[in-house]
């Protein structure tokens, strides 16, 4: 790589690294970062949005697969009970972020299932690792109705997969071994044969209530059968009552179906994709981790205020990449069983106080006035301040 390419990468890394530390004090945009440490916004804003959408992503992506690869090595390596306990699954979701304007990249109409209509924004598709009860993110990308290819939610989600498989593979681990669980959106023998030729085995898929499904040679509509099964108490691995019956579909065939009660008026069911369907307790063991994406969602969403950036054209990935970053950082800093609420106590915003203060000026620095070789900054030798690669100043460095 070149080395100016190099030194690109490096600034834009080190400014979302700057925006994913400054979560810690409520800062939750470039501009309130420079309000509070009363610098000029725009070089920030500059840097973020300095790298093209390729690089943006490649650098995001290879960010997530990293750390969820050092997470799956410390349990990969271990028996098979203690991989059994892990939990490991892969979850798959979409999520809607309500814009008004459309100057953001990717603002088009998508449902959403928060307010049950059709709304304005930008349709988030991600998929999560969970892991001893941990979410880690594996792939996110923005979804666009315009474009050459993969412009519907299935056709990104194979791309995603392919991706993550040949990444993971670098890394000597093969997630196609892993249970893949998705939303109802996502059901379609289309996608079941294309996921299995990919190499994944083990799919759930949540069921749509429009379905017909011939069970015992009476043919009904799901939303028909949950009202007419009867389902078996609560045994040993389902905690709920449930019903796991082998059905036969116009569309997908035969299929093993398995029904569940979360509460007493409620009915919901799921199609076991999968080339060797598993037991009751297997399809109710993975798919009890499948809300955790949900979690991730709400996260994002309400704790690191993902709408808050509001960067346009590429800056769009920029402030994702700010954000996820300050979700694995501070997730991993207080542990994996405290993810409800990632942010640390005050005792902790204390110690990361003095390492915002001490790395913001190295690419944050206000831009250089015209014949001023001090870079705008005052000058002492008792408390020099941290000065970035810059010529006119470098007599500065010399005397300190």
């Amino acid at each position: 790589m070149h080395k100016s390419c190099e030194k690109v990468i490096s600034v834009v890394l080190k400014s979302a690294m700057l925006m994913s530390i400054a979560h810690v004090f409520g800062l939750y945009t470039p501009k309130e970062l420079a309000d509070y440490l009363d610098i000029r916004s725009q070089p920030l804003y500059a840097h973020l949005k300095s790298l093209s959408l390729y690089s943006l992503q490649k650098l995001m992506l290879g960010f997530m697969v990293k750390q969820a690869a050092q997470q799956l090595n410390e349990v990969l390596h271990k028996s098979a009970p203690t991989q059994s306990r892990a939990r490991i699954s892969i979850h798959g979701d979409d999520s809607v972020l309500e814009r008004v304007g459309k100057q953001i990249r990717c603002t088009y109409t998508w449902y959403s299932g928060r307010f049950k209509q059709v709304v304005t924004g930008n349709a988030l598709l991600g998929l999560v690792l969970t892991v001893n009860d941990q979410i880690l993110p594996l792939h996110l990308m923005f979804v666009s109705k315009q474009g050459r290819a993969n412009t519907t939610k299935p056709e990104l989600l194979l791309k995603m997969l392919t991706e993550l498989k040949a990444l993971f593979a670098q890394e000597g681990i093969d997630i196609t071994k892993f249970p893949l669980t998705l939303d109802s959106w996502f059901a379609s023998q289309e996608l079941r044969q294309k996921l299995l030729s990919l190499g994944f085995e083990h799919l759930i898929v949540a069921g749509k209530s429009s379905y017909v499904f011939t069970i015992e040679q009476q043919k009904n509509k799901a939303r028909d059968w949950k009202s007419q099964l009867n389902l078996n108490d609560p045994q040993w691995g389902v905690d709920v009552p449930h019903l796991r019956p082998i059905a036969q579909s116009p569309t997908f065939r035969k299929v093993v179906l398995f029904f569940f009660a979360k509460s007493t008026t409620r009915v919901f069911y799921l199609i076991d994709f999968s080339r060797q369907p598993g037991r009751s307790a297997e399809i109710w063991h993975v798919w009890q981790q499948h809300h955790k994406i949900e979690q991730f969602w709400r996260l994002l969403k309400s704790v690191f205020r993902l709408k808050t950036i509001q960067l346009r054209g590429d800056g769009l990935y920029a402030g994702l990449l700010s954000k996820v970053i300050a979700y694995l950082v501070l997730t991993d800093f207080v542990g994996g069983d405290r993810c409800q609420d990632p942010l640390p106590t005050k005792s902790v915003r204390t110690s990361f106080r003095a390492c915002l203060m001490s790395e913001v000026m190295i690419f944050a620095m206000p831009k250089i006035p015209e014949g001023d070789r001090y870079c705008g900054h005052r000058f002492d030798k008792n408390n020099p301040p941290v000065h970035y690669d810059c010529p006119e100043c470098s007599f500065i460095d010399e005397e300190v």
